[in-house]
């Protein structure tokens, strides 16, 4: 009788079905690719999207392209006509001509240049960075209206930087590194790969006739001059080269210390310490900054010049005493100049391999390079390139484009859970699913035995590459596991993520030096190496002195003991506690005669929050800093209400400060008339979206929420890709439950009266907001707890809101998804005037004085003011960048110095917009409760199927119930209705 029944009810079910796909398809709710029609190609594109998608040519494939049609190399080098529709500047800052000031606010220029023979050319600019900016400059081209290749559209123009000043100790003996200055001056540079892949100029054929050059702002202001169409440099090979006449140096080995290089290109190669016993110079008891380059020295074209004297004419051999740990086997590159210009073609990628120990390395290998050098100063710089490199980076990269391709047109029919147990019979209805795998494979087979041949030894990377492989010939084999291995969490999935990121870590090549080594050819240069005993005798001398060290305090320089001192504590790593200590003491310390002592402690260690703290001991004991910096946005007013905190609105010059930061920063910094804290960075929530999908569906943005799930989400469902938003972004209370307050501010809501003693979530609108954070997960079935970076990486979640952090992650460790998505302001909600309310929450960190009586706290405001100060928080982020890279970069709350920071112009004015809408919770007592009860509210929602209206009015009550047990506790009278 079951039986029976079940079989009716699947009949039932069937017959539905059927009536369901017939509507739809009447209705042309089905997209089908037409017979032999590719998946990836059946939309048409009909949107205003704006994208930055790369060109469709790479590079590799235009320079076949020339190969194959034996194209000419061009001959003459023209000029071309000053800018056109700029406002010119002649002779700007020494320049022979005319100049155009470069600055964000223009996106493009254009010149025109007459090739009188139809060739293969390069394309070069004067340039000259303005001072005082540190940003990286990069410039795209276009010729004739379009880009000759996706390489051509970001080019690297790079800066000039010098020590200022000599090494300094602190009061340790640790040795501290000089500021750097930037030097400007006029230089001529030829338009090349971003990513150093190849170490030629970009080239481009141009036919004979005249040419319009464009180039297209992304990045850095400058000064621009002339630009130049001319043939690439012609270099000797090493045997012509080596062929000159000359004698050969027999002098004594000159040796010169790395860490005393003359310049670099990016303020971020300075001084490191190495604790080797055998390095150059060594002490067990002091921190000294011996070496120069590691992981500051690896991104393409950085590069480190130093200046050498030569005693006699003749001809040298370089060695360098290096580090070189890169990938567990893999051999990097450096393009070595003399005076700024190679010397012959194998100079332009100079192996360095591996060794797990400090070795010393001739360049030239077992074949040493000789180079001639006259007699008195010359410049000896390497740049960081791929070399040989370059071939295993562009097969990884299509390899990973192409099965990312090819996992999306699998996801559009088994979708991202896909059914174990059914046959989804890919291999007929993807008929290029097996050929493309079987060319992924074969491609990858190929570069694991180059990259083992180049390194002479099996790294990981190619055990990896091997490993790979063998994975493929399975799904080759078993084409029935496919739909399985891809969803967002198969094994398919995951290869595409590695091969991405194996081919960005191929693209960063550190190496560390030591010692620069000039000798006659022949010389047996024998490199310093540390024994056993010596590194026992090290670490425990090491080991002895660190009874006596401060770690924590990285100031100490001696001083007068009556001179004021101001004692801050910065829960952050040491870099930015030393960089903090460093600016105070050349700036801060000899303006105002006030010594500043910074204390590091762990991060998130300065919060009242949560369980016990170094504040709140320091509180109860009497021992409180001055200034704490890194605090929540809780902490303030938490202290506030225990009295523990300064009222910063009464301190003189607070209100010129105020203006600096956007009021969503502040608000919940407010107690009862006061400010007690200061924001010092800032978090604010923006739409990310994958640009190449969205226009492959036909999708604009959506600029409300009612078009995200009426318009938007259907389309995505329908594809098998989704939208997401974070149900919380953080496990503290510093930007938690997002989606509801967002979806609450946009309507006008607040969370508490304006006497902070009673909650508003039980009005109508919060009942709305609350309903529609729900219904994200009960109606429209969005994403609760996932990476979101994978997700978006592969393509199956192409629409998402996020922050600066997500902006960051991807800028960083997502290469392959360059020009391929951008960022929107999130969708808003329509307000009853018709204007779109797109308020949304957002995340602070702070800093915040302690009473410490009227003379010290005025020191401390002096040094609070001046911190939080645009000026001093644009070169604090400038320093921050410089000493820990991009992925550092400073989220300053300062709007004026945040604008400073070298973002992209069209992500900035994104940003600009975005801070604006801000808004934070304010700070109330017992608060703390709120999150909590919203998120069990959310959890009886979603979960156990409670109404919304039923859940949220449970929440109401323990809130209010809590509210007022802690107003009760802390006497404060509430009037009853």
């Amino acid at each position: 009788m079951r039986g029976t029944r079940n079989d009716r009810n699947r009949k039932l079910r069937s017959i539905a079905a059927l009536l369901c796909c017939a509507a739809l398809l009447c209705a042309g709710g089905l997209s089908l690719a037409a017979p032999g029609e590719l998946l990836r190609d059946k939309y048409n594109v009909k949107t205003q999207l704006t994208t930055y998608e790369t060109a469709s040519v790479d590079y590799e494939t235009l320079l076949r392209d020339y190969a194959e049609r034996n194209l000419p190399r061009g001959q003459e080098t023209y000029t071309a006509t000053p800018w056109t529709d700029c406002e010119t500047v002649p002779g700007y800052a020494g320049y022979d001509g005319d100049a155009f000031l470069w600055r964000r606010e223009r996106e493009e220029i254009s010149a025109r240049v007459r090739v009188e023979q139809a060739g293969i050319y390069a394309l070069s600019l004067d340039y000259l960075p303005f001072d005082g900016e540190i940003s990286l400059i990069q410039r795209g081209v276009l010729v004739d209206g379009a880009a000759p290749s996706e390489a051509h559209e970001t080019c690297p123009f790079p800066r000039k930087w010098r020590e200022d000043g000599a090494v300094t100790a602190d009061g340790s003996g640790d040795e501290k590194a000089p500021p750097m200055v930037q030097v400007t001056e006029w230089s001529r540079q030829f338009f090349l790969d971003a990513n150093a892949l190849y170490t030629d100029p970009l080239m481009v054929y141009l036919e004979a006739g005249e040419h319009t050059i464009t180039l297209v702002y992304i990045v850095g202001d400058m000064a621009v001059g002339r630009l130049y169409v001319e043939p690439a440099p012609a270099l000797p090979a090493y045997a012509e080269y080596a062929a000159q006449a000359g004698d050969a140096y027999a002098g004594d080995a000159l040796v010169l210390e790395a860490e005393t290089a003359a310049f670099r290109t990016d303020r971020a190669i300075r001084r490191m310490a190495d604790g080797d016993p055998a390095t150059s110079p060594f002490d067990a008891q002091k921190r000294l900054l011996n070496v120069i380059g590691g992981s500051r020295w690896q991104e393409g074209w950085q590069g480190i010049t130093w200046q050498v004297e030569a005693p006699a004419d003749g001809w040298y051999q370089f060695s360098l005493r290096l580090l070189q740990t890169n990938g567990d086997g893999l051999t990097v590159f450096r393009r070595l100049l003399i005076d700024g210009a190679l010397p012959f073609e194998e100079a332009a990628a100079v192996a360095l391999p591996y060794a797990s120990e400090w070795q010393t390395v001739t360049l030239g290998g077992d074949a040493p390079y000789r180079f001639y050098l006259t007699r008195g100063t010359h410049e000896i710089s390497l740049q960081a390139v791929c070399g040989d490199l370059s071939g295993t980076v562009l097969a990884l990269r299509q390899c990973s484009a192409e099965l990312s391709a090819l996992l999306m047109d699998i996801s559009a029919i088994v979708g991202t859970d896909p059914d174990l147990n059914f046959d989804y019979q890919l291999t007929e209805k993807i008929d290029w699913l097996l050929p493309t795998l079987t060319e992924i494979r074969d491609a990858l087979h190929t570069q694991a035995g180059a990259l083992e041949a180049l390194c002479g030894r099996q790294t990981i990377l190619t055990a990896n590459l091997y490993s790979t492989v063998e994975e493929l010939n399975g799904y080759l084999n078993r084409p029935k596991t496919i739909p399985a291995a891809s969803g967002s969490e198969g094994s398919l999935t995951v290869m595409q993520t590695n091969l991405a990121s194996w081919y960005g870590e191929l693209l960063q090549t550190p190496v560390t030096l030591d010692l620069l080594i000039l000798s006659a050819p022949g010389a047996q240069i024998m490199g310093a190496q540390s024994t056993f005993g010596q590194r026992m005798s090290a670490g425990w001398t090491h080991f002895i002195s660190s009874f006596t060290k401060d770690y924590n305090r990285v100031g100490g320089e001696a001083a007068d003991a009556e001179q004021p001192a101001v004692s801050v504590w910065i829960a952050r790593g040491r870099e930015w506690g030393e960089a903090l200590q460093k600016m105070a003491d050349e700036e801060f310390t000899p303006q105002t005669g006030i010594r500043v002592e910074i204390n590091i402690l762990p991060s998130g260690s300065v919060g009242a929050i949560g369980g016990v703290s170094p504040i709140l001991l320091s509180l109860v004991s009497g021992s409180s800093p001055n200034v704490a910096i890194g605090s929540d946005s809780s902490t303030p007013v938490e202290l506030a209400i225990r009295d523990s905190a300064v009222d910063l609105s009464r301190m003189p010059g607070f209100e010129e400060l105020e203006r600096q930061f956007v009021p969503g920063a502040l608000e919940p910094l407010r107690y009862q008339g006061g400010i007690y804290a200061l924001p010092e960075t800032m978090d604010f929530q923006v739409m990310f979206y994958r640009t190449d999908i969205l226009e492959r569906l036909g999708l604009s943005l959506p600029d409300t929420w009612e078009d995200l799930y009426n318009k938007v989400l259907p389309t995505l469902k329908q594809n098998n890709y989704d939208f997401f938003i974070p149900i919380t972004t953080s496990a503290s209370s510093v930007y938690q439950y997002c989606a509801f307050y967002t979806y609450l501010f946009q309507r006008g809501g607040d969370l508490y009266d304006e006497a902070g003693l009673k909650t508003l979530l039980d009005s109508d609108v919060s009942y709305a907001a609350f309903a529609q954070w729900v219904q994200n997960y009960t109606r429209y079935n969005l994403p609760r707890e996932i990476n979101v970076f994978n997700h978006f990486r592969t393509g199956d979640i192409p629409l998402f809101i996020g922050g600066l952090n997500e902006y960051l992650a991807l800028k960083v460790a997502a290469p392959e998804l360059y020009g391929k998505w951008a960022v929107t302001l999130i969708p808003g909600t329509m307000r009853e005037d018709g204007t779109i309310d797109r308020s949304a929450i957002g995340a602070l960190s702070t800093c915040l004085m302690f009473d410490k009586g009227e003379e010290e706290n005025a020191a401390a405001w002096a040094f609070l003011s001046w911190y939080m100060s645009a000026d001093v928080q644009y070169r604090f982020a400038d320093e921050i960048e410089a000493a820990v890279g991009l992925q550092g970069r400073w989220f300053t709350a300062n709007t004026e110095a945040f604008s400073q920071i070298p973002w992209e112009a069209r992500d900035l004015a994104v940003f600009t917009e975005a801070m604006q809408w801000m808004r934070n919770p304010r700070n109330v007592l017992g608060g703390y409760i709120t999150g909590r009860q919203l998120n069990n509210a959310w959890t009886r929602a979603v979960m156990s199927g409670q109404s919304t209206q039923e859940a949220l009015e449970d929440a109401v009550k323990e809130i209010q119930r809590e509210l007022r047990r802690k107003q009760e506790e802390y006497g404060i009278e509430v009037n009853e209705p």
